[in-house]
């Protein structure tokens, strides 16, 4: 048997998962005496790491981006054209809306970044948050909210150009009475 460490060094680009799958394969005792079931086991944890792996989806794509048929593809994974066809052909567009998705929550994060380096609380706002309303008034939050709700108290929402909201209370807060 060939050292196993060379031989996933020289291995594509694997996640970590499937790359200790296959060198626990490379590692295992495949003579007579070993368990059998433990080799069965072994072998489809590693298949199933390799169909799963992102990699192996990447290079079935770049096969049929450069012409390769499924029928030649399948037959280089040992399974039939019709298999190659169900277990890569949908995956392919997976991959493709999770690398959007992954692109859009970057430019998210990009942007709130952005947004957090300009001003975390802006100062320019009309009234008083619902907060020193409320620390004001002697009051809960939640009654504030219930009382602008209710049209007890004159308030307004408040949207900032990068999306932020803000619900601010008109009605200045009642005199506290000292005794």
């Amino acid at each position: 048997m060939t050292d196993s460490t060379d031989t996933i060094e020289t291995m594509p680009p694997l996640t970590p998962e499937t790359r200790a799958a296959l060198e626990r394969l490379l590692e295992a005792d495949t003579s007579s005496a070993a368990d059998p079931a433990a080799l069965v086991r072994m072998l489809g944890q590693a298949t199933a790491r390799l169909d799963a792996d992102d990699e192996m989806l990447r290079a079935v794509m770049a096969a049929q981006a450069a012409g390769v048929s499924w029928k030649q593809i399948g037959a280089s994974l040992g399974i039939n054209e019709s298999a190659c066809r169900s277990r890569y052909y949908g995956r392919a567009a997976d991959l493709a809306g999770r690398k959007a998705e992954i692109a859009k929550r970057k430019e998210a994060t990009a942007k709130r970044a952005r947004v957090r380096a300009t001003s975390i609380v802006p100062t320019d706002l009309p009234g008083m948050s619902v907060a020193e309303y409320a620390a004001a008034a002697g009051l809960t939050p939640t009654v504030v909210y219930r009382m602008l709700d209710s049209g007890k108290l004159a308030g307004k929402n408040v949207e900032l150009d990068d999306g932020r909201r803000y619900r601010r209370v008109l009605t200045p807060p009642p005199a506290t009475i000292s005794e």
